[in-house]
């Protein structure tokens, strides 16, 4: 018993105890072996289903398959794995498709060996193939795809004590599908091909009991082989005698047929005489494979040819004569008949629809021909994508779309059952929920509003919603299918699945969608949006949802969004793009509100939070707070002057927390317009009102920190305003009187993350960048006094400010009084470097204390804290020591080329510092 059909069996159940197929079966084996198997609509189903299921499992996943289905029997499955063994595969296929169905074809037929070898397995598999090969007859029906593929099978597993009943299907009575399929087996079996039941039962006699090698089937079959490529070769030069086409074998009719079109390239045949000769019999040809290669030479000869010449006109007439009597042959002849058909020539414009429109009509109605038979036999599932695909192709390519619905639309209503079918492949569904466009009115519509609540479709969703999008596009806003499209859109807003969500909000963001949503009034929509905000986890489908407010929402729906409990808190702090697009939808559904001023502040504060925090410097806290402010500032001048003391106090006090993050972080700089408008609005404002000491204080603190910034950003431009002149000396002054106003009143910037002392510094750095070294050299030197004075060690902190501060005013003027200020910053530095916790710091400010410590030295005046500085510098750089050794292995390991810079630098120090010895050493000896 193999582990496959196991699997199949109910846990708990017996193999005996596998349920029965419900109807009638009948399995009698006569003497003769041939069986008696009645295939009712319903087998044929659960047979095509279980197929359909195998046909992409590879070797491992087939062997322990669980696919049970109710009513399957371990002989089902043994005719389902028979016909995924043996069933032709369609022509036409891309080559890495055919290279896999070929491979799945070898597994199942070499599970059908092994099979064949276990206990109890050979009889199983005989008895399916002599079910599967049973003549016709009132009494059992067959299925003609899987005739023919347990006929390949016995030809490939040499089975030969089955080949008379292959030979039985050569009966004139049998399908010529089912014919052609058993000469092909039995020539397979014994590279002989036989007409008849009666011509094989006579000469095979002589070769009964043998096995197939020994019959001389091997030799044979070269010498055929050597022929036929003699014979294409012949071909090709024009020179082979007789029907170029006729043979016996189909897989070498095509074969020549593609000759013919080689011979036609080389020069060999007139186009005119090869069409005439593919032309021939075209219509009679009922072999799929020798059809499609006729089909594509024919196709190739008339490519750029005038679309209403001969040659195009007669090529199309028999196309559509082949398409239109295809249904006879079985439908892998429809199948390759429908897949020519978007390669026709035809005329531009709306005369080439002239002719496209009554042949999509031809290649619909042989499609739902051949579609019917899905409930008698297996339609291979490729070569029916294949057809859908062609006829989406041929009708895409007419022009006037309402011809186009038209001629579609029967076409569009056997769509739906396809996708529906879960028992399809997906690859079959994909194709018809991807076709669903071609029909645009309002009941293709409907049709796929129902498709997108179908629990079969559930896989299919960007097919769908994207077959909605482009019908949804052509519908008139209103209408009953615009509004059942925008119901079940927003229902799919709701659902757990992710990818529905995010298609159900793109189709509604669309343009397509635009008017609908426009032509009445969506407040119901709009509140359910805002009540969806907070259960949707993705912030990309929040930033959607919020959108999608923008354009159905009002002012009411915004203050419903605002009085929700902890909506804006829970839905901005989660991310920053979130944040950003909630103050973009309030702002814009606020623009007409009187109270626009008021809801946009209330926003703001309520997506900044807490200003002065310990937190200011974390990067998202940081743009959630640009996001906040920025849109206050964004308020008209007019709204903005209108608004009362506390928002202007706010917009400020927001502003000055902001600064503190400039510029180590990028979204804290505003720019020259947001310090204007700060300055000469809200500044302005809060002043003309009755302000006490706090405000007085806030007020110097921004015009301190914003005029600065002014300032240095007029410096760096190439303008007038860069220029010496008393407005900008007065400017100066002004932003200077600022800091020193905001140092007196420090309590009120401590408030807001400003102690005094980041204060003064910002004033030093100002007067520095501005030119006024003289002005920053004393204050820097009182901030020297103060931090000496100070008890107890100095912050690390406070001493790296200093010292860049130092170094940077040094680098702007060398002075006297500078070098000895930076002499001090060295000394500092120095007592910094040399503490024992020091050698905790991560490498790269280790790297960077120490840069700028040579820097310092660099410029220091000569003296004992210059001295002690670069003794201090060189033993960590350059100490012999195992414990600084050890220290100036790791920091090299951090950041080896800044470190390797560093070495240079003291190098040079070292070196300067010898000369200024040697001078000295000269001076004292008179030399």
């Amino acid at each position: 018993m193999s582990v496959l059909f196991l699997a199949l069996v109910p846990f708990g159940a017996t193999a005996e105890a596998a349920p029965a197929l419900p109807g009638p079966v009948a399995e009698e084996w006569t003497e003769g072996g041939d069986a008696q198997l009645l295939f009712d609509r319903r087998r044929v189903q659960l047979i095509t289903r279980l197929s359909n299921q195998l046909l992409d499992l590879d070797a491992a996943e087939l062997d322990v398959a669980a696919i049970a289905h109710p009513g399957a029997t371990e002989l089902d499955l043994v005719l389902a794995i028979v016909l995924r063994a043996g069933r032709p595969i369609p022509p036409g296929l891309a080559a890495a498709r055919r290279s896999q169905r070929e491979a799945r074809a070898k597994e199942a037929l070499d599970w059908l060996e092994l099979e064949l070898a276990a206990e109890g397995g050979d009889q199983l598999v005989l008895n399916a193939l002599r079910s599967a090969l049973a003549s016709d007859g009132p009494a059992a029906a067959s299925i003609p795809e899987l005739r023919v593929a347990a006929a390949h099978v016995v030809a490939e597993l040499e089975l030969v004590q089955l080949a008379p009943i292959v030979a039985r299907l050569l009966a004139e009575e049998s399908r010529p599908e089912v014919r052609s399929g058993a000469r092909a087996a039995l020539f397979r079996l014994y590279a002989r091909w036989y007409e008849s039941a009666e011509d094989f039962e006579e000469r095979w006699r002589p070769l009964r009991g043998l096995p197939p090698a020994a019959t001389g089937r091997d030799e044979l079959a070269r010498t055929i082989e050597v022929a036929n490529e003699r014979a294409l070769r012949l071909i090709e030069l024009a020179e082979f005698e007789g029907e170029l086409l006729d043979w016996p074998d189909p897989g070498m009719a095509a074969r020549a047929s593609r000759a013919v079109g080689r011979a036609v390239a080389a020069g060999g045949i007139d186009p005119t005489e090869a069409r005439t000769i593919l032309l021939d019999g075209l219509v009679e040809t009922g072999d799929p494979e020798e059809l499609h290669a006729r089909l594509g030479v024919l196709l190739d000869l008339v490519q750029g040819a005038d679309p209403l010449g001969d040659a195009a006109t007669g090529v199309r007439a028999a196309l559509v004569e082949v398409t239109g009597t295809a249904h006879a042959k079985g439908p892998p002849t429809a199948w390759v008949a429908i897949g020519a058909l978007p390669r026709l020539p035809f005329p531009e414009g709306a005369e080439g629809d002239a002719y496209r429109a009554p042949i999509l009509e031809t290649g619909v109605d042989a499609f739902q021909r051949a579609l019917r038979k899905r409930n008698e036999r297996p339609l291979d599932p490729d070569a029916l994508e294949g057809a859908i695909l062609a006829l989406r192709d041929l009708a895409l390519a007419i022009d006037d779309p309402e011809l186009r619905a038209t001629v579609a639309e029967p076409l569009a209503r056997s769509l739906p059952g396809l996708v529906r079918d879960d028992a399809l492949p997906m690859g079959v569904r994909r194709a018809a929920a991807s076709s669903l466009t071609l029909s645009s009115n309002e009941r293709s519509a409907r049709i796929l509003v129902a498709l997108i609540g179908d629990a079969n479709a559930g896989e299919l969703e960007y097919e769908l919603f994207g077959s909605l999008e482009a019908v949804s596009a052509g519908l008139s806003p209103g209408s009953q299918a615009a509004e059942d499209i925008v119901e079940e859109l927003f229902e799919s807003l709701a659902k757990a699945d992710f990818d529905r969500r995010a298609r159900a909000l793109e189709l509604l963001l669309s343009d397509g969608l635009r008017e609908v949503l426009r032509h009445d009034a969506r407040r119901t929509e709009a509140r359910w949006c805002v009540l969806r905000l907070v259960p949707e986890t993705s912030p990309e489908l929040r930033i959607g949802l919020l959108d999608l407010l923008a354009q159905i929402g009002d002012a009411d729906v915004v203050q419903l969004a605002l009085s929700e409990p902890e909506l804006v808190e829970q839905i901005a702090t989660s991310d920053t793009e979130v944040a950003r697009a909630l103050a973009r939808t309030v702002g814009a559904l606020s623009a007409e509100s009187p109270e626009r001023g008021s809801t946009v502040l209330g926003l703001a504060d309520r997506i900044a939070g807490e200003l002065g925090t310990a937190e200011a410097l974390d990067p998202e806290r940081v743009q959630r707070l640009r996001i906040a402010l920025d849109a206050v500032l964004a308020l008209d001048v007019e709204t903005a002057r209108a608004l009362p003391p506390a928002a202007h106090r706010w917009a400020l006090r927001a502003a000055i927390d902001l600064r503190r993050a400039d510029p180590v972080l990028v979204p804290a700089r505003l720019g020259s317009e947001a310090r204007s408008r700060l300055l000469g609005v809200h500044a302005a404002a809060l002043a003309a009102f009755e302000a006490g000491e706090e405000d007085v204080a806030l007020t110097a603190l921004a015009k301190g920190l914003f005029g600065s910034d002014e300032q240095l950003a007029a410096l760096s431009a190439p303008t007038e305003d860069a220029a010496p002149g008393p407005d900008r000396e007065r400017a100066i002054d002004v932003a200077v009187a600022g800091f020193d106003a905001a140092v007196a009143e420090s309590e009120v910037a401590a408030g807001l993350g400003w102690d005094a002392r980041r204060l003064r510094f910002e004033c030093v750095d100002f007067l520095r960048a501005t030119g006024r070294i003289p002005a920053a050299q004393s204050r820097l030197g009182a901030l020297f006094d103060e931090l000496e004075a100070a008890e107890g060690s100095p912050d690390p902190a406070s001493v790296r400010d200093y010292a860049e501060l130092a170094r940077a005013v040094v680098e702007a003027e060398s002075n006297e009084g500078t070098r000895a200020l930076a002499a001090r910053a060295a000394r500092g530095m120095a007592e910094l470097v040399s503490a024992e916790a020091w050698n905790e710091e991560d490498p790269t400010t280790a790297v960077r204390d120490l840069s700028i410590l040579a820097g310092l030295v660099e410029r220091a005046e000569a003296g004992a804290d210059r001295t002690a500085a670069l003794r201090a510098l060189v033993e960590r750089v350059e100490g012999e020591s195992v414990p600084m050794a050890e220290w100036r292995e790791r920091v090299i390991e951090g950041d080896p080329a800044a470190f390797g810079a560093l070495n240079d630098a003291v190098a040079r120090l070292q070196g300067r510092s010898v000369e200024s010895a040697q001078d000295t050493a000269r001076r004292d000896d008179g030399t």
